[in-house]
């Protein structure tokens, strides 16, 4: 009988942590499930977005592309503020110059020695660095030149040609024909000039991935060249 008390004492030590509940717990909410018609009305209702598909670079052999022979339009120039003032302070200073060197030039005699580096009659020209990169819908060309004089640049294209002349920092000078890998929208394109730079932005006639730039020359029409430069 001890035995049996000790054993029925260990038991109820056992269930001291929780009392039983007698009540059964609630059955877990199963999903809906809706029929085929309720999910193609709310289908519907979901907010409908334009796709905009970038397809990778076709073979450039069979991208349609018009005539290089269409006519040159000049692009839209559009002058930031940064280089409208920067272009001011340069104006400004150099009518200072101006009167200066006026000022001063009775007062130099034949012979005298220059005593700093800037007396050169032209300044050197050096190369102007520019890159390019792509969105889906288009294609931007940066190049890096200060100060660039808006009244004596231009940038003519058609849809597969592009013809960039750009005059900065005074006397220097930027010239570069392009034959362009895709077909652009040159009414959808234009030009940005700021302080730094000159950025040129055209709206690709397809959205598409470019694999270069330019138009990679004829493998014949290479050797021509090749053949040309070796005969002169």
């Amino acid at each position: 009988m001890t035995g049996e008390r000790g054993h029925i004492h260990h038991i109820r030590k056992g269930c001291t942590k929780g009392l039983h509940n007698s009540e059964k717990p609630p059955e877990p909410v199963k999903p809906e499930v809706k029929t085929t018609s309720e999910r193609k009305e709310l289908a519907e209702l979901k907010p409908k977005f334009q796709e905009h598909i970038i397809r990778a670079p076709k073979p450039v052999e069979t991208i349609n592309r018009p005539s290089p022979d269409e006519p040159m339009t000049s692009l839209q120039l559009k002058v930031s503020a940064s280089l409208k003032q920067a272009l001011d302070k340069l104006k400004l200073s150099s009518e200072n110059e101006e009167e200066k060197k006026e000022e001063d030039s009775d007062e130099i005699k034949i012979g005298t020695s220059c005593k700093n580096g800037g007396c050169l009659k032209g300044k050197k020209v050096v190369p102007c660095r520019h890159d390019w990169h792509q969105t889906g819908g288009e294609v931007t060309i940066s190049i890096y030149a200060k100060n660039s004089l808006p009244e004596l640049s231009h940038v003519e294209a058609n849809s597969t040609m592009l013809n960039i002349h750009i005059i900065f920092e005074g006397d220097k000078e930027f010239d570069r024909n392009v034959i362009l890998w895709g077909v652009i929208d040159v009414k959808r394109s234009y030009v940005n000039m700021t302080a730094t730079k000159i950025e040129l932005t055209m709206r690709k006639a397809e959205p598409m991935l470019w694999a270069n730039l330019e138009l990679p020359i004829p493998k014949t029409q290479l050797k021509q060249n090749e053949d040309i430069t070796d005969q002169e």
